[in-house]
């Protein structure tokens, strides 16, 4: 399976919230980000 991540997990995870930056740990070989949430987080 793999994870399409939204930009609200991204900005939860450099905002230093743990349970969104434990979620990116547990699945960062599983995950993919699109162009659409790329632009949002830059």
């Amino acid at each position: 399976m793999v994870y399409l991540l939204d930009s609200v997990i991204l900005i939860d995870h450099f905002n230093n919230i743990p349970q969104a930056s434990e979620f990116l740990q547990q699945h960062k070989d599983s995950s993919a980000i699109s162009v659409i949430t790329r632009a949002e987080v830059r």
